[in-house]
């Protein structure tokens, strides 16, 4: 009975939101249509060429089956630290170098292959899911706050929080790590069990690498469509938000708008910088914003993941971003405004974060690859003695 009245009540809701929105488009044309086109720029320009090399590469690794391979070799340090499987680390190495809401599909699409168990996943869905370097680093520190340090600031709180966040919930439902049984080829090398893993994939993925190509560009082109518009709703909700419900403080009108959808509060916290406003940047980008939430909502639908650990994983990091940046901010000797900088950010251009991101893709590759190398070397080395 429960479960039907949450979902009549979430039916309800639904509903009234997309009243209120028809009501806001007929009341206030205009201030929609600016932020249509402004939301539909941002999509453009910063989340397209950021995302889309990430999502055509990861989807062609997961029908090879390289994540798989990748996974065995990574295991050694994903398990002890973040109880984990080793398929985690190259979820939480692209959701820190693309930017949400990469981690979160990551996530999904390893627990629907039952690559991980319902529990491993949310374990790594609590800190996997994170904003990507390009966007805290020339937009926020660059664009916005104008300061070099004040950007690997944010950089440092925003992934300390993170991990940290990983090794709080390593001990959610930890009796489940314990149950589970070696596989059947545990007596093998490491690199033997990474390779009979990626075949294993790869032979029931069963499809030729042509039609691997194709599935993984339309199913990039897809998610990255669906992500666009939540962008462009949640900056014409933004918008109204602002006219509806006036606030007097600029600070507190800021987090408010920043908790529905990060750019535009951060942007507006930026326009007083200020150590307090920059503490409150980070706990904002930490928690993604309600915008970032429902887009992590879309992917994880189709799995048995909870949103609302996921929800509670992101306001603990918050909070830790906070926490973390009040002990920090003293260390960095951060000046704000350096025009110089800031300019030199400015005529970043589409082609450029495309070339930025897909460079990125490949040293993230190269890194996991040597990582998951040393790795097997250590072992090798410590059996033979």
């Amino acid at each position: 009975m429960n479960k039907y009245s949450n979902r009549a009540a979430s039916a309800l809701l639904v509903s009234a939101l997309t009243i209120l929105m028809i009501f806001l488009i007929l009341a206030y044309p205009a201030e929609v249509i600016s932020a249509s086109s402004d939301g539909l720029l941002l999509w453009f320009n910063q989340v397209l060429p950021t995302l889309l090399p990430f999502m055509i590469g990861v989807n062609i690794l997961s029908g090879v089956g390289f994540i798989n391979f990748l996974g065995k070799l990574l295991s050694p340090v994903m398990e002890p630290l973040f109880g984990v499987p080793g398929e985690g680390g190259f979820a939480l190495a692209a959701g820190m170098t693309s930017g949400y809401p990469m981690g979160a599909k990551i996530t999904a699409m390893l627990r629907s292959e039952n690559s991980l168990t319902k529990y491993q996943a949310q374990r790594l869905l609590s800190f996997c899911n994170n904003s990507g370097p390009l966007f805290i680093l020339g937009a926020v520190g660059a664009s916005m706050f104008k300061s070099e340090r004040a950007g690997w600031f944010l950089i440092f709180v925003h992934y300390s929080s993170a991990l940290i966040a990983g090794l709080i919930f390593r001990f959610y439902k930890r009796r489940e790590r314990a149950s589970r049984k070696p596989p059947s080829s545990a007596k093998l090398g490491v690199l033997s069990q990474a390779m009979i893993s990626m075949n294993q994939a790869a032979l029931k993925n069963g499809k030729p690498i042509g039609a691997v190509l194709a599935e993984s560009v339309l199913g990039a082109l897809e998610t990255i469509g669906l992500i666009g518009g939540f962008i462009i709703f949640f900056n014409v909700l933004v918008r109204t938000f602002t006219i509806l419900i006036p606030i007097g403080d600029p600070d507190a009108r800021a987090i408010a708008t920043g908790i529905i959808e990060i750019t535009n509060g951060v942007n507006a916290l930026s326009q007083n910088p200020g150590k307090m406003q920059l503490i409150a940047s980070g706990a904002l980008i930490s928690f993604g914003g309600i915008s970032i939430f429902f887009q992590t909502l879309s992917f994880i639908a189709k799995t048995d993941l909870s949103a609302g650990l996921y929800l509670l994983a992101k306001a603990i990091q918050s909070g830790l971003s906070v926490i973390i940046g009040l002990i920090a901010y003293p260390h960095f000797g951060i000046i704000f405004d350096e025009s110089v900088y800031a300019s030199s950010w400015a005529g970043y251009s589409f082609a450029y974060r495309l070339t930025h991101s897909t460079a990125g893709f490949v040293s993230m590759m190269g890194v996991l690859v040597c990582l998951g190398a040393t790795i097997y070397s250590f072992r090798r080395l410590q059996t033979s003695r």
